[in-house]
């Protein structure tokens, strides 16, 4: 019994020897296709993260291209528009192409004295830092280093110090003469090096100055040059800026991997010699508390890969209420550049001209006044010419009313069915019963939460803005949406709308509502008068109200736009006319009433230099055929009366003397400029109208003595010229044409008879 017992005991044990073993290698194979699964899952991971690197610009690309559609359709980015007027796209290529860049900072640094002078002001200073010469090689560090050196040894030089004259002795004045610009030379070249070093560069302009189009070309230069370019509108971004952009390169299940990709991404593009470059447009639009907290975070996290840079684009004032603190806590501070303010040349604007017309398909006569204007916002520019689309006429000009009016119809249409008007008339009937013209509270136009987007939706101009102001520090801080007019020159279009559709739905005819609050405006000094006179004026005259008309200049003929806004630029830089009656006048100018010639006849005569304003703005426009042109500075001159005749010649020859009196060699006087105006519409036309002619025999007979217009005068013996005159004017003028006219008849006997000499061989007499 016990032999069997064992014999069992032996069997069961062998059993379970096999079953272990059995076991053992059943866990042994799982363990090794788990082995294997994991090797599997990271084979496949990391082919998909090279399919990802391999395809990586195809991809950023096409989603940039796409971008660039919308800004198109959106009419925000006109490729056939794009010009390069100043040197705002040169910082950028700077940014973009630092290595291609780098030789040509190293070039002009070498080169800057190599001419004679230059050999010369080098033996004179004797300091190594203007013989060092730098190889192209060269890192962007050494050069700056080199750049600060020399030009710390030139405005060492320059200073003007007895050392420095005993150092230089004779050579001191030549060396200020020819190093003066020197420094100014370097600080642009050690610039450019910064923009070029930057990883994060953040450009900074006002509303309506280009940035778009700028970063639009760039972006278009990138792909151009083939490499990778990621394009983003800054309202897209709806949550963190890292996991935004991260989402745009991986898809969600590799998100976690993100830095690993980036890190191979930038070591491959650096074998290429290539970069990464991630470009967001109007970081202003994107008021989220969200994006504003990451934006900072997200350029110290993308700062890490060398061949990876970041452009923004950010509206001024934005920039510095909001962006700029985030900014500032960044550990690698981002380059700030700032839009140069657009100065075009005349050639550039004739070239800005002639795109517009050939896209919008506009011909005819432009006013120099709308001209003027338009340089300075390129958005106004592409409003005017989308107002007049297609469009041929004898005279265009800049009426803001009718812009205006097109763009709110366009955002309309476009917002429907929202009620877009509706609401901008919330907006500006708030800002009159709160008196706040700088803006409202949101929360004030009781809108719902999807009306709200609809409106935000609409705004794709940034004319009208909403935007989150935060007041306080710490437990204390609140916050409230704010929305305002980025214009006041819209602002005051609205509101003056407003005033004048409640006084028509009020049946009231005399308009009291639009008086009283103008009249309150003015009482108060408050910015908005000048626009809601500017438009009521022009309401009133287009709807033949001409009493009303003549209401607004007799009340507010005295006012003065630097009263209320001393440091706008149309009160600093580009004012016309210093008679605020005479400027609302010709806004319209080519329908000047006669109730309006006698109030600037009645101004001239207050104080007549004010006839030589008009008298430029006409010239300007006989200058570009448009009317009014000088036919009516004619009329002005003939109708007023004599003594003011006279004070008015007097007042434009009173610059005779200046340059003697107080040393202006350099300032030329204004019969000189006039005649030179003359000479161009001559060489332009190859025949001068008869109301120049007029001009200069007025101005020959008043100034007998003046040699500029000894060539003019022969137009006295014209009678198509004079005529006119003398059937108008007083009689001491007709006294003074006549006697310029004896003059003349008397020049024109001499010279026949010296010709007569001359040809009978007795010679010139003299």
């Amino acid at each position: 019994m016990s032999i069997t017992c064992l014999a069992q005991t032996a069997v069961l044990n062998e059993v379970k020897k096999t079953v272990y073993a059995e076991l053992g290698q059943l866990i042994s194979c799982i363990g090794n296709l788990q082995t294997l699964w994991w090797l599997i899952c990271t084979i496949f991971t990391v082919a998909v993260f090279f399919a990802l690197i391999v395809m990586f610009r195809k991809n950023v690309n096409e989603i940039s291209r796409s971008q660039l559609e919308e800004f198109s359709r959106a009419r925000k980015y006109i490729p056939e528009l794009y010009v390069e007027l100043n040197r705002n796209m040169e910082y950028l290529r700077y940014f973009t192409h630092r290595n291609s860049w780098r030789k040509r900072v190293i070039r002009e640094y070498n080169n800057m004295f190599s001419n004679t002078i230059g050999k010369q002001v080098k033996k004179a200073i004797k300091n190594p830092a203007l013989s060092k010469r730098l190889p192209y090689t060269a890192r962007y560090d050494k050069v700056m280093e080199a750049i600060k050196m020399r030009r710390d040894v030139l405005e060492e030089a320059l200073k003007s110090s007895e050392e420095n004259m005993k150092k230089y002795g004779e050579e001191y004045f030549f060396l200020r003469g020819s190093i003066y610009h020197t420094p100014e030379k370097l600080k642009l070249l050690y610039e450019q090096c910064e923009v070029a070093n930057a990883k994060t560069m953040v450009v900074v302009g006002s509303a309506g100055n280009g940035k778009t189009n700028l970063l639009c070309k760039t972006v278009e230069t990138i792909i151009a040059n083939k490499e990778p370019c990621l394009f983003i509108n800054a309202r897209s971004i709806k949550q963190d800026c890292y996991d935004y952009v991260t989402g745009q390169l991986l898809p969600d299940c590799l998100k976690a991997y993100s830095a690993l990709y980036l890190h191979l991404l930038s070591f491959l593009l650096g074998m290429k010699r290539k970069t990464f470059y991630i470009i967001i447009d109007a970081i202003n639009e994107n008021d989220s508390e969200q994006f504003g907290q990451s934006i900072g975070v997200f350029t110290d996290k993308l700062a890490k890969y060398k061949n990876v840079k970041v452009l923004y684009a950010c509206r001024s004032e934005y920039f510095q209420v909001r962006y700029r603190k985030f900014f500032d806590c960044t550990i690698n501070k981002p380059y700030i550049f700032h839009l140069e303010q657009v100065e075009y040349s005349d050639r550039a604007k004739e070239t800005l001209l002639k795109l517009y017309r050939r896209h919008f398909n506009v011909s005819g006569p432009i006013s120099p006044d709308a001209v003027s204007r338009m340089m300075h916002s390129l958005f106004l520019m592409r409003l005017f010419f989308e107002v007049n689309q297609n469009r041929t006429s004898q005279n265009l000009e800049l009426r803001d009313a009718e812009i205006y009016k097109a763009y709110f119809d366009s955002v309309a249409t476009r917002a429907a069915p929202f009620d877009f008007r509706g609401t901008v008339e919330r907006i500006s009937g708030l800002m009159i019963s709160q008196k706040r013209y700088d803006g409202i509270d949101v929360l004030d136009l009781n809108l719902s939460t999807s009306d709200l987007n609809s409106f935000k939706d609409a705004l794709d101009d940034n004319l009208i803005i909403s935007e989150n102001i935060h007041i306080g520090k710490g437990i204390a801080e609140t916050s409230f949406e704010y929305v305002y007019f980025v214009f006041d020159e819209l602002r005051d279009f609205c509101l003056a709308r407003y005033v004048l559709v409640s006084s028509l739905k009020d049946g009231d005819d005399t308009y009291s509502k639009y008086f009283e609050f103008a009249g309150d405006l003015y009482n108060n000094h408050l910015s908005p008068i000048e626009g809601i006179l500017k438009y009521g004026y022009y309401y009133f005259k287009t709807n033949n109200r001409t009493n009303l008309c003549k209401k607004i200049l007799a009340t507010y003929s005295d006012f003065d736009p630097n009263d209320v806004n001393p440091d706008h630029w149309m009160n600093t830089r580009q004012r016309v006319f210093h008679d605020f009656g005479i400027a609302l006048i010709f806004q319209d100018s080519q329908n000047i009433l006669e109730f309006e010639k006698d109030y600037i006849e009645l101004q001239i005569i207050k104080e007549p230099k004010l006839y030589w304003e008009v008298f430029w703005y006409l010239l300007r426009n006989e200058y570009a055929s448009v009317n009014p042109a000088l036919e009516l500075a004619v009329t002005l001159l003939v109708n007023v009366p004599y003594e003011t005749t006279e004070r008015i010649v007097a007042e434009f020859f009173g610059d005779r003397y200046d340059r003697y009196r107080y040393l202006r060699a350099e300032k030329r006087r204004r019969i000189e400029v006039l005649c030179d105006w003359v000479g161009e519409i001559e060489s332009r036309r190859g025949v001068l109208s008869r109301s120049i002619k007029q001009i200069f025999v007025i101005l020959a007979a008043l100034e007998p003595m003046e040699p500029e217009i000894n060539r003019y005068e022969k137009y006295v013996l014209s009678e198509d010229v004079v005529a006119p005159i003398r059937s108008g004017s007083s009689e001491e003028l007709k006294a003074a044409i006549n006697e310029l006219e004896e003059k003349q008849l008397l020049m024109n006997k001499n010279n026949k008879w010296k010709d007569t000499f001359v040809f009978a061989g007795i010679g010139d007499l003299g």
